[in-house]
């Protein structure tokens, strides 16, 4: 029996399962006594040779068919949405917010919402541009960022009057869309951390640190980052908050050294918990990294906190014992000399502002891996900073219990490259002493060259000074000498050190090296013995 297709002209190769999802009108009548995949009409022959009549209403509700012979909505429903005025809508879309588990961290596991797409409305009883809004059904009252200035619903409005209807798609839970001018993304989830968790477990297989969030009384989004170290043993049945914090540090011949709080948690040398062995990678994070913390930046007051390079800074340990102020940790940095062993910076924020971050895994259990982060006694207070040019994007960060988290910054966000809102300024002149300009933001990979011919190279992120010119290079530098390193040979403790012989190049003039002098090793791939890649990024002194 051929169907509305094949009525029409189609020649599929097999026998098709598709059929038409549109009917143009309604002329069968009521026909309850019949299958739902026949014509309910029209006898064998004619279906054979004239084509199936297909219309047909088999399940439903709140529709019926019109005079016109078309599907109406049955008149007396509710309206759909009566709190809201809308003036020029253009299109419809869903956003299906969703959560794996209904749990103590969201029992909503699903949240629809109606994204109306807005075209510009410059004669209308309330001119506006063009804007895309949404409307959360029964089960999805849950809260999203409200765009100042704006209705309730209004996800995004366009600042252009050139912007014309949205278009969008859903990627997870995000949503993407575009007007023709603005390239947006609408971030939403059902976590929620609420005083029913408090002092509870958070299990980073369902929640991963970088991939968990959630919005914030102030619709800023917080990210969960990480762990903090922790100083007393952590078991799944009886977890504390035992966090270690740095008191003071200094940091002399390219070695930051931290005074900490206490030592971690182990069990000593071949213990079931041992000693955070050389090459362990930690993050530094402080609370304190607002606009005039010692850890923050202003670029509006070209202000920059002393300890601010260190804040997101990921370092590795040069020792294998301490963590104290008896024994304090050490890591290799490019910075200059700051403060001394006698007179150390001090954390101006005081105690529990300034941690060190697990850089994998959580705290509970000790023993790595750990799969498990303990929130804190109470919903935390949320930072309020969000990421922007003005701190150098750097949020607020959040302690709960032993989670770290960030704001992230508001819900809708640019996604692709912005085009600039002013004319450019472009350089042919290539990375050279003539094109280095003050109050400008440069990154690591940035090289200049001096007028004496020296490259100098960026090591640190950032925007140069106000009074920054050619004469601000050394006159006669001490250029850091690089060479190749062919074996290398661990020696043990020497001497109350740890002493490593390196097999290196033929060594002359200015890149021969004598007692006393440091330098830090990258990239080394050396294949015995094995761990020697432990070595990357450690500064060492030489003994002979």
């Amino acid at each position: 029996m051929s169907n509305a297709l094949q009525a029409n002209g189609a020649n599929p190769g097999k026998q098709t399962k598709s059929a038409p999802i549109y009917t143009g009108r309604f002329f069968s009548g009521l026909y309850t006594n019949r299958s739902p995949l026949r014509d309910a009409k029209r006898p064998q022959i004619q279906e054979k040779f004239y084509g199936v009549a297909g219309d047909a209403l088999i399940d439903g509700s709140n529709a019926e068919i019109t005079n016109k012979l078309t599907l109406g909505r049955r008149p007396g429903n509710p309206i759909y949405d009566n709190v809201n005025e809308w003036q020029n809508i253009l299109s419809f879309d869903d956003f299906k917010v969703s959560k794996a588990l209904n749990d103590a961290f969201g029992q909503v596991t699903e949240a629809i919402y109606t994204m109306v797409s807005e075209g510009p409305d410059v004669g209308g009883y309330q001119p506006a541009n063009a804007s895309l809004s949404a409307v959360a059904g029964p089960d999805a009252a849950v809260p999203f960022q409200k765009q100042a200035g704006q209705s309730p619903t209004t996800v995004w409005r366009s600042l252009s009057p050139s912007a014309g209807q949205t278009y969008g798609v859903q990627v997870g839970n995000e949503f993407y869309f575009g007007n023709g001018v603005d390239n947006k993304k609408w971030l939403q989830t059902l976590f929620t951390r609420t005083s029913a968790v408090d002092d509870t477990l958070l299990p980073l297989n369902t929640y991963p640190f970088m991939t968990t969030y959630l919005i914030d009384p102030n619709f800023n989004i917080q990210q969960l980052i990480g762990s903090i170290v922790q100083s007393a043993d952590q078991t799944v049945a009886s977890p504390s908050v035992s966090n270690i914090y740095i008191e003071s540090l200094f940091i002399e011949n390219n070695v930051l050294t931290l005074n900490m709080s206490a030592a971690p948690f182990n069990t000593g040398s071949g213990g079931a918990v041992p000693y955070p062995p050389l090459g362990t990678q930690y993050i530094i994070w402080s609370l304190d990294n607002g606009t005039t913390g010692q850890f923050g930046v202003d670029n509006n007051t070209a202000f920059t906190g002393q300890l601010a390079f260190l804040q997101g800074l990921e370092i590795t340990i040069t020792n294998t014992t301490g963590w104290s102020n008896t024994v304090p940790i050490k890591a290799s940095v490019l910075h200059a000399n700051l403060g001394s062993s006698g007179s150390p910076i001090v954390i101006g924020a005081g105690a529990n502002s300034a941690f060190l971050q697990v850089l994998n895994g959580g705290t509970v259990p000790s023993i790595q891996p750990s799969q498990y982060v303990l929130l804190g006694a109470s919903v935390p207070v949320w930072g309020s900073t969000a990421p922007s040019s003005v701190n150098n994007f750097g949020g607020s960060i959040t302690l709960d219990g032993q989670a770290l988290w960030v704001n992230r910054g508001l819900t809708v966000e640019n996604w692709g490259i912005e085009p600039p809102d002013e004319a450019l300024t472009v350089s042919s002149t290539g990375a050279t002493a003539g094109s280095w300009s003050p109050n400008t933001y440069y990154s690591p990979a940035s090289i200049v060259q001096d007028t004496a011919g020296y490259l100098w190279q960026v090591f640190k992120q950032g925007v140069t000074g106000a009074g920054f010119s050619n004469a601000s290079f050394p006159s006669n530098p001490n250029p850091a000498p690089k060479f190749d390193i062919y074996t290398v040979e661990f020696n043990g403790v020497v001497g109350g050190a740890e002493q490593v012989t390196f097999g290196v190049e033929a060594m002359t003039g200015a890149r021969l090296l004598a007692a006393g002098d440091t330098f830090i090793v990258n990239r080394l791939r050396v294949q015995f013995p094995v761990q020697c890649t432990a070595c990357n990024g450690l500064t060492f002194t030489v003994v002979s």
